[in-house]
């Protein structure tokens, strides 16, 4: 007897495959695969049918799991299925672009408006400053223009004539007073900043007696004038008078006799004597006030022989006007040292050598 037939078991079909989401402009081509797909499938599920019938059945096979691919997200149910590779994928402005639209709009607007906002301060802040400015060079312009009026030509600080000071030509002097107020009368009712100082001060200086001038102004009506006189140093016989020359052998005035204590020069003036009278001045110019008083007669016949006559009696002999300095110091000591009553005599002409005699 033949054993029955095994019970064949028919396959199950595929599954169909899930239909894909693709651009709007690729309808007509997914409808065409999803139609080949349905004939696909109908045709793979009568082709196991027929064969069912006619082949033996196979062993059942257990389904594997696909394996994952490592890092894949899980999917969730209901998820679309992702794009393919080269299909076309339309998106669709949703209401978060449409409702951020106008924002952005209003904060270009905003930007722009706070730009020229900027700007306009900028040109206001610079048309302020440039007006500052010009308000600022004409006032001072006007400050200038009105201080230069009041120095230069107002008589706010015109000179008064009280306001004038002068010194070194008072009593005891031979500066002629009156012919330095004549000169300092010209100078009342101009304006301090434009008195001519270096000019009053040449005019002053030709005034008779006077050797230098300093002029200062005292602000704001004043001027003060210090004069150096011309001192005289020696007396010098003149046609009956005598004439008082000063260490610049200037005529400082003209007197019926020489004042007291002065030494009288035994030289004519002319120009005859002019050399000689020189060295004498030169040498009495040169002496020490104490030591000069003490002299009561200069005399020379030439420049090389000038001599002198002291109040005590005693005479020096000088020769020329060369080593004036160090003749100076051997006179003065030698009339310091102990005995020199009794020296009628000191030559000095030689100062590396002196002699006196007794």
């Amino acid at each position: 007897m033949r054993p029955p037939p095994r019970p064949r078991t028919a396959v199950p079909p595929a599954d169909p495959p899930q239909p894909r989401r693709a651009a709007p402009g690729a309808a007509s081509k997914t409808a065409a695969s999803k139609t080949a797909a349905s004939k696909a499938a109908a045709s793979t599920s009568a082709a196991p049918k027929a064969a069912a019938s006619k082949a033996p059945a196979p062993r059942p096979r257990a389904k594997l799991p696909r394996p994952k691919s490592r890092g894949a997200a899980p999917k969730s149910p209901g998820a679309p299925a992702p794009p393919q590779a080269g299909a076309v994928v339309r998106v669709l402005p949703g209401r978060g672009a449409a409702s951020r639209a106008p924002a952005e709009a209003m904060a270009r607007a905003t930007a722009a408006a706070s730009v020229t906002e900027r700007l306009a301060e900028r040109a206001a802040a610079r048309r302020h400053l440039l007006h500052s400015r010009i308000l600022a060079a004409t006032i001072t312009a006007l400050v200038a223009a009105a201080a230069g009026w009041v120095i230069l030509f107002s008589p706010l600080l015109a000179v008064r004539a009280d306001a004038v000071s002068v010194t070194g030509a008072g009593t005891g002097t031979y500066v002629d007073a009156a012919a330095v107020q004549a000169v300092l009368a010209g100078t009342t009712g101009v304006p301090l900043a434009r008195v001519d100082a270096a000019g009053l001060r040449d005019r002053l200086r030709e005034v008779r007696g006077v050797r230098d001038a300093e002029v200062r102004r005292a602000w704001p009506r004043g001027l003060r004038i210090v004069v150096s006189p011309r001192l005289p140093v020696a007396a010098v016989p003149d046609g009956g008078r005598v004439a008082l020359l000063d260490a610049e052998a200037v005529r400082v005035a003209t007197q019926a006799t020489a004042p007291k204590g002065l030494p009288v020069v035994d030289v004519p003036l002319g120009e005859r004597t002019e050399r000689p009278l020189r060295s004498v001045i030169a040498i009495l110019a040169a002496l020490p006030a104490d030591l000069r008083a003490q002299v009561d007669e200069v005399g020379a016949q030439t420049q090389d022989s000038v001599r002198m006559r002291m109040r005590d009696g005693s005479q020096v002999l000088w020769g020329s006007d060369d080593d004036l300095a160090l003749k100076v110091r051997v006179l003065v000591a030698l009339r310091a040292a102990p005995g020199h009553e009794q020296v009628r005599v000191y030559d000095v002409s030689a100062p590396s050598a002196p002699v006196t005699r007794t």
